[in-house]
């Protein structure tokens, strides 16, 4: 995709192919933010209401930082003191018992429940652990198959 294009390209190519038979949509963003992903859906659900989404909880997010960031975004617009975090530096340890690390972690805890409420979500993925338990079980099997259980 060209650059800034991405949503909307995602938008279009789910609207597309739910109006050529599609019944299930698999978005993936960027980051974990309820909000962005929300936007995408409702723009998708004004010409196919009854829209379904299947989401992918990437492991390859960094979580932590992306919730860290997002809590602190959402103080900073809101007025609220954010003088003693370092936005650059909120992956440091010092920062998990802070205030604003603790609502980051109830964030990143309620996720799935957050994001099918606000972004309807249908179904939940996490992808890459499937794929490699996928790959480990066939490696046995294969093994196991012409070795000396075979």
């Amino acid at each position: 995709f060209r650059p800034g294009t991405g949503e909307d390209r995602c938008v279009l190519d789910s609207i597309t192919s739910l109006q050529h038979g599609a019944d299930l949509l698999w978005i993936e963003t960027e980051k974990p933010h309820i909000e962005q992903i929300a936007k995408m859906v409702d723009r998708i659900r004004k010409v196919v209401p009854n829209a379904k989404l299947a989401y992918n909880n990437s492991p390859s997010f960094n979580w932590t930082i992306n919730f860290r960031q997002q809590v602190y975004d959402a103080w900073k617009e809101a007025g609220k003191d954010v003088s003693k975090y370092s936005r650059a530096d909120l992956m440091k340890p010092e920062y998990d018992d802070t205030p604003l690390g603790k609502e980051a972690d109830e964030r990143i805890r309620t996720f799935q429940a957050d994001a099918a409420k606000r972004a309807g979500i249908f179904h939940h993925l996490i992808t890459l652990p499937t794929y490699h338990t996928a790959a480990l079980s066939t490696d046995n099997l294969a093994r196991e198959y012409f070795g000396e259980q075979g």
